[in-house]
């Protein structure tokens, strides 16, 4: 796998409804999804993550200057975290400590790379 694998641009955001990675999170109670979405800023792109009931979720990094590593864009999923005290809709914390399905139209190696750490923990 080449973890420093980088697009060369982000193009077409609405050809793909400016969706940046899909994640599908199917141990959790409802077969949570989260959604990271990428939108263009002056000085680049910036990134929100929310869930099916629409809670913001801490990303990291927030935005970029130029497309991200495929390395940088696994440590964003697996920091992703829920806002302490926020209200949110679901057990997202718990949500966010499991190991997703991915899939993004920029990365097609995050697939392959979340579906062999699945295994590695005995899930399907």
């Amino acid at each position: 796998m080449n973890y420093s694998f980088t697009p060369a641009d982000y193009s077409d955001l609405s050809k793909n409804n400016n969706i940046f990675v899909k994640l599908h999170y199917p141990e959790s109670a409802w077969g949570e999804e989260i959604t990271i979405y990428i939108h263009e800023r002056p000085t680049g792109y910036g990134f929100d993550a929310v869930d099916f009931y629409g809670n913001e979720i801490l990303i990291s990094p927030e935005s970029c200057t130029q497309p991200l590593a495929l390395e940088e864009v696994i440590r964003m999923i697996e920091t992703l975290e829920a806002e302490e005290g926020l209200d949110a809709t679901g057990n997202l914390a718990l949500t966010v400590s499991g190991i997703p399905e991915a899939e993004s139209p920029y990365y097609p190696e995050l697939k392959k790379f979340f579906a062999e750490k699945r295994k590695q923990f005995g899930l399907p």
